[in-house]
């Protein structure tokens, strides 16, 4: 998984959010990655609803998207503590997109834990 490439992330303020950006991309590919299986998976799961297999794998899967997003949402509260400590405009278009980013990445997770 990504856990160990999230490592060390430096988030410059008030420059170039592309450190953030570029390390956000992998979790975010990944997320998506997952969600496409997570849907294969219930498509065949309408067809068959008993099959434990499938059951096991949508579980599997499961788990695998809120790790994912657990890990992308303790980055972005990592971001936003760096960005509050600089001392920086927290009005700023930067500082409202991370907001942003975190509030979807809770909502996704309080989702997939449903």
């Amino acid at each position: 998984m990504a856990k160990d490439k999230l490592k060390g992330i430096t988030l410059e303020i008030g420059g170039d959010t592309s450190e953030l950006s570029k390390a956000l991309k992998e979790p975010n590919f990944e997320a998506a990655e997952l969600q496409q299986k997570l849907r294969a998976v219930d498509q065949a799961l309408k067809f068959d609803p008993d099959n434990v297999e499938l059951l096991e794998q949508k579980f599997r899967l499961l788990s695998q998207a809120i790790d994912a997003n657990e890990q992308k949402l303790q980055m972005l509260k990592t971001a936003q503590e760096q960005f509050k400590a600089s001392g920086n405009d927290i009005d700023s278009k930067e500082y409202i997109e991370l907001e942003r980013q975190i509030a979807l990445t809770t909502n996704k997770l309080e989702q997939l834990k449903q």
